[in-house]
């Protein structure tokens, strides 16, 4: 991927970590039928807090991605990619653990910067 472009929102892991927990990107994707079409996967990211996608035309990719959350508000997505299509479970086990390790250190840099933040303003 090119230094600032966007990655595909329907395909990609980052995207549809992105649709499952922004109201604002459902509503940007609302008349796109592909957002029905992955409701209950979508529902099932938020339920996990996980995504794992194959992208087969890019040459064979897989993206995973869990969301940052602070006090269960999305405030960014940490992903990964893996230059294999198809990784079997246990493959992403290891790399699902790393991604959790990661958003929940940044979540709680966050919300230790939000705290500091209102700890001034007072």
């Amino acid at each position: 991927m090119p230094l600032y472009a966007a990655l595909p929102v329907f395909d990609s892991a980052q995207g549809r970590m992105f649709l499952a927990f922004s109201e604002d990107a459902r509503r940007t994707h609302a008349a796109n039928p592909r957002l029905g079409e992955l409701e209950p996967e979508l529902q099932r990211a938020r339920e996990e807090r996980f995504v794992s996608h194959d992208v087969p035309t890019d040459g064979g990719t897989t993206t995973m991605a869990v969301p940052v959350l602070v006090d269960d508000t999305r405030v960014g997505v940490i992903a990964t990619l893996a230059f294999q299509t198809t990784l079997r479970e246990p493959d992403l086990i290891p790399v699902r653990k790393e991604l959790d390790r990661a958003a929940a250190e940044l979540s709680a840099r966050v919300r230790a910067d939000i705290a500091v933040r209102d700890g001034q303003s007072r």
